[in-house]
């Protein structure tokens, strides 16, 4: 494994049309992971692969029912490096301000990940904790 690719985490995202149950899905490579502020690690990261819902001005275009349709949106990893690096998204902006969220948020030193799926049976790797930057 190259010094770079220890940091990479390549996500899947899986969108399902309500009306014909077409399925698209996209593989992104990124490097940070970044979680809503929960109570601590694995709560952020559960929060980030429970399906979501997308509807109305949110809904994607469907190609085969030709217009915007109600759909399912699904997060997963098919593969994470030797590092995870994890960021809270503190931050919200709402009609031009911004606040912090400063809810408190454990850590513990050792973290799963729900890492893909191989040969049919779900994979999951564990992520001890290396540093925290306030």
């Amino acid at each position: 494994m190259l010094a770079g690719e220890a940091f990479n985490i390549r996500c899947l995202t899986t969108l399902t049309c309500h009306s014909c149950s077409q399925e698209n899905s996209k593989e992104d490579l990124i490097n940070i992971l970044r979680v809503p502020v929960l109570n601590n690690v694995s709560s952020a990261i559960s929060k980030l692969l429970q399906t979501e819902t997308l509807e109305g001005p949110d809904a994607p275009f469907c190609n085969v029912c030709d217009s915007r349709m109600d759909s399912d949106s699904t997060f997963s990893f098919s593969s994470v490096g030797n590092s995870l690096i994890v960021q809270l998204n503190r931050f919200i902006v709402s009609e031009g301000t911004v606040a912090k969220d400063s809810s408190p948020f454990s850590c513990t030193s050792e973290n799963q990940l729900l890492t893909g799926l191989e040969n049919e049976v779900f994979c999951t790797r564990k992520f001890h904790l290396a540093a925290i930057i306030h």
